[in-house]
């Protein structure tokens, strides 16, 4: 009977994950979800922190100049080993930028994953359709997957790979991380 109730409050409680900084090794630290770990690594702060099993980091920018996270040089390289882009960001002085990893993902709701819609041309001098017939002209709009393809999932007790390529004015600062997740 108590191995019963054991499992069912393990079942309600969920799973939960800290995070290990691998590399690089100098500031190797566990990421828990009380406290953030902070790092700095010029001309950024980074606060690290576990939450719903994601990893959140936020990256400050301490300066006075303006930073940008380089997306076309950015990336996050998933447990599988696929390469998933960063989405590059301007970070003003005094601000921060905030990535969760995984990303969240967007729930498309009962509809599923595929919309349609339809578009009404009403553009003609005299009051007909623009293909000339008695009234407007109907065509899809929209048809598509809405399904992002760099969505990924962090399953298991797993590494990932960061690399962040940071600019301000004409110096590139390159930061490389490798995170374990693990079960608390």
């Amino acid at each position: 009977m108590r191995w019963i109730l054991l499992s069912g409050l393990l079942l309600l409680c969920g799973c939960q994950y800290d995070f290990a900084i691998v590399q690089p090794p100098n500031i190797g630290g566990v990421i828990g979800s009380k406290t953030p770990l902070v790092v700095a690594l010029a001309p950024v702060e980074y606060r690290f922190q576990a939450s719903e099993g994601r990893l959140v980091m936020e990256v400050y920018n301490k300066g006075t100049d303006a930073l940008e996270i380089d997306g076309q040089r950015s990336s996050v390289v998933d447990p599988s080993g696929l390469t998933h882009s960063i989405r590059g960001q301007l970070i003003p002085a005094g601000a921060f930028a905030k990535i969760i990893l995984p990303p969240m993902r967007y729930d498309p709701g009962p509809e599923g994953l595929f919309h349609f819609g339809v578009w009404a041309d009403a553009s003609g001098t005299d009051g007909s359709g623009a293909n000339g017939s008695a009234g407007p002209t109907t065509q899809p709009l929209y048809l598509g997957e809405l399904d992002n393809p760099d969505d990924w999932d962090w399953h298991g007790e797993t590494n990932i790979r960061v690399e962040l390529t940071i600019e301000r004015g004409t110096e590139t600062f390159v930061h490389d991380f490798e995170f374990h997740r693990h079960k608390l």
